[in-house]
């Protein structure tokens, strides 16, 4: 921003906030999460499969499905 506010009133801010939807927000994120489960007995190296851990995941989940 050009002129930054450095000491914010807190009414403003929430007024602002009291106008912004933040269900909307969270139901995105919830819908992208992604859960699995580390066990200490299984070696897990998501290192070795891709550089972010969305890509990682999906591809150590494809080596380790079980074959249908």
């Amino acid at each position: 921003p050009k002129k930054p506010v450095t000491k914010p009133k807190l009414h403003i801010c929430e007024q602002i906030e009291e106008s912004f939807d933040f269900k909307v927000v969270q139901e995105e994120t919830i819908k992208g999460i992604t859960t699995f489960t580390v066990y200490a007995d299984k070696e897990m190296k998501l290192a070795n499969y891709g550089f972010d851990f969305n890509d990682a995941y999906e591809e150590w989940k494809n080596d380790h499905e079980p074959s249908k």
